[in-house]
């Protein structure tokens, strides 16, 4: 995972703001390319702020989309505690009970949980009761995306928006020792993987805990 890059198509900047209206549900960070040219992305450099005024914890999961409601009829939560479909299959999608669900773009946007899978059958996906705010069809344009954790991070209050305060790295090799400690380090993502964050207490008013990542495309 750390290493001279090579090949790097394009380099950019990614950005993030996990705004009281997310809540403490998952976002996506970054989304790397899956096309024939561009095959996955390695992030260098990834910097926490935090706006909040009091210290917030920083979830970093990497995501692999297993489903898409362009694929799946006409997608619907139901119950509170469930994801329906009426085409194709979850279970040859890949979905597996104890596994962890993040939707993503759904009408509602509470309804964009994190939740983990209780059960599971060609046309339903369970949940523990009540994880979704709203019944409702959801868009065409969904995205069920299994994550598993990469680290947690502390960021203390202040990070990065006072004088001596620093901003806090996403990139610690204490928290993810599969990155190492030399000057080329990065985390890579593979063809079409996602890097999403959540915060563990929702932001007040007016704030934020702010992230940007700096990599390239391969």
């Amino acid at each position: 995972m750390a290493a001279n890059p090579a090949y790097v198509g394009n380099y950019r900047t990614e950005q993030l703001a996990l705004v009281p209206e997310f809540g403490t549900r998952p976002r996506v960070l970054w989304r790397a390319p899956s096309d024939t040219a561009l095959r996955g992305s390695r992030i260098h450099a990834m910097t926490y702020a935090n706006s909040t005024g009091s210290a917030r914890t920083v979830d970093q999961m990497l995501g692999k989309v297993l489903s898409k409601g362009a694929d799946m009829g006409t997608p619907a939560i139901a119950g509170l505690n469930a994801i329906t479909r009426d085409a194709g299959s979850f279970i040859a999608d890949g979905w597996r009970v104890g596994q962890r669900l993040a939707l993503q773009g759904a009408t509602t946007v509470t309804n964009d949980a994190l939740a983990i899978i209780t059960a599971v059958t060609a046309t339903q996906i369970s949940f523990a009761a009540s994880t979704f705010s709203a019944n409702e069809n959801l868009p065409s344009t969904i995205e069920l995306i299994r994550v598993t954790q990469l680290h947690t991070t502390n960021v203390a209050a202040s990070s990065g928006f006072a004088d001596g305060s620093p901003s806090v790295s996403g990139l610690n090799n204490s928290m993810m020792p599969a990155i190492d400690q030399s000057p080329g380090r990065f985390l890579t993502l593979g063809s079409g993987e996602l890097l999403l964050a959540r915060i563990n207490s929702a932001a007040p008013a007016n704030t934020a805990v702010e992230i940007t990542a700096f990599g390239g495309d391969y």
